[in-house]
């Protein structure tokens, strides 16, 4: 089980490393954890990550759901500085115009660890 797990986190690393996330950032670590947990949760998008994924990884790391949301934020935010659009539209299969959202990332990530 734990062999299984650990390809998963590492499937998870490559997709984000497809599109410039820096793992030394903690919301990008969180942000993978998130995906995973909501990979082995089996859910859909409409969950409120808030209320039921962040308890989660809050409770794993110790640090206050809501601060687990602003690192993503961040570490999002600072993907989306260094990306190319390009790179990142072939990733989410739509036009770039604005930052994607935590769920747009993280969806996209479970449909291709789906895919496999």
């Amino acid at each position: 089980m734990k062999k299984l797990d650990n390809l998963i986190k590492e499937k998870i690393q490559i997709e984000l490393e497809k599109i410039n996330f820096d793992f030394s950032y903690k919301g990008t670590k969180l942000l993978a954890e998130t995906i995973y947990e909501c990979y082995i949760e089996k859910v859909k998008y409409g969950i409120n990550l808030s209320q039921e994924i962040y308890p989660i990884i809050s409770k794993k790391y110790g640090i206050d759901a809501n601060s687990i949301k602003v690192y993503i934020f961040y570490s999002i935010s600072k993907m989306y500085d260094i990306v190319n659009k390009n790179d990142l539209f072939d990733f989410l299969k739509y036009k770039v115009l604005y930052r994607p959202k935590s769920k747009e990332i993280i969806f996209t990530v479970l449909e291709k660890l789906n895919q496999l």
